[in-house]
């Protein structure tokens, strides 16, 4: 596939931009699913030359360690603050939606609540084959 010449087409009004979309989508996946395959392999053989950057055949490489995370489910004083955590957030978003249907965002004692601030994220579209 020509990713440049499809892009142009869709651009021209020649291609259809949802026939596009669909076709660049099960691209990426293919391509997704190949890297994943070989990745470790192309780890192996970066290992080869014994330094963490390197280039070779007009790229550079560069083998990063993974990164350090950490689990704290099984602490209970993790969960504990986890959990009011939770509670606070549902009591906003609870204040947000009040205010949505015109009501007043009060707590249970009377006090105006704030209210959390609100963004969102860029709208996208979903495509699978049939």
């Amino acid at each position: 596939m020509n990713t440049s010449q499809l892009i142009q087409d869709v651009m021209d009004g020649t291609e259809n931009p949802l026939r596009a979309l669909a076709l660049l989508k099960s691209e990426a996946e293919s391509v997704k699913l190949a890297i994943i395959q070989i990745e470790d392999y192309a780890f192996q053989e970066a290992m080869k030359y014994g330094e963490k950057t390197f280039q070779d055949m007009g790229y550079r490489f560069t083998l990063t360690d993974g990164r350090r995370t950490y689990d704290f489910k099984h602490i209970q004083e993790w969960r504990q603050a986890d959990s009011i955590k939770r509670d606070i957030e549902a009591k906003y978003k609870a204040a947000l939606d009040n205010i949505d249907k015109g009501l007043m965002a009060i707590s249970s004692e009377g006090e105006e609540l704030d209210l959390p601030k609100v963004s969102y994220s860029k709208s996208s579209i979903s495509v699978r084959q049939l």
